[in-house]
């Protein structure tokens, strides 16, 4: 089997382009992505759901499918200059953040606009000010914590 080091060679195995992988983080230990906090999921967007793969040492070592209708409740905060989102997932806690750039990214939109059509997300203006052109200025006050 192909190691998968990178995102560009993930993305061939998975016959997606690389701007449709979005990049999470677990922020918290949870029953919903296994792993522990820091572990990176490479997550492709489908209109329905978004299928989250875990690699360990350079091999897929995890899937799993989530299903937007499946989120109870979501929201947005900014802290330490990250964006995490948390939700409510099948009634179990779900947190996770993305760097800049991830949120940015098509999939990382398409994430958003997909879960969307199904429930809001509250806190959308954290998420605004984390993936526009102020964030540089609004970086200062997050860092901090406040």
């Amino acid at each position: 089997m192909k190691q998968l080091y990178d995102i560009n060679s993930l993305a061939s195995v998975l016959s997606v382009p690389p701007s449709d992988i979005f990049r999470i983080e677990i922020s918290e230990v949870n029953r919903v992505l296994p792993g522990q906090i820091g572990d990176r999921y490479y997550c492709v967007i489908k209109p329905d759901r978004f299928i989250c793969y875990y690699l360990k040492k350079g091999i897929i070592n995890n899937q799993v499918s989530l299903l937007f209708k499946d989120f109870q409740e979501a929201k947005f905060y900014c802290k330490r200059g990250k964006l995490y989102f948390e939700s409510n997932f099948k009634g179990y806690f779900f947190p996770f953040y993305a760097k800049r750039t991830s949120w940015k990214s098509n999939a990382g939109r398409s994430f958003i606009n997909h879960l969307s059509k199904h429930l809001s997300i509250s806190n959308f203006k954290d998420y605004k000010l984390y993936t526009g052109k102020a964030f540089f200025l609004s970086y200062f006050k997050h860092i901090s914590g406040k």
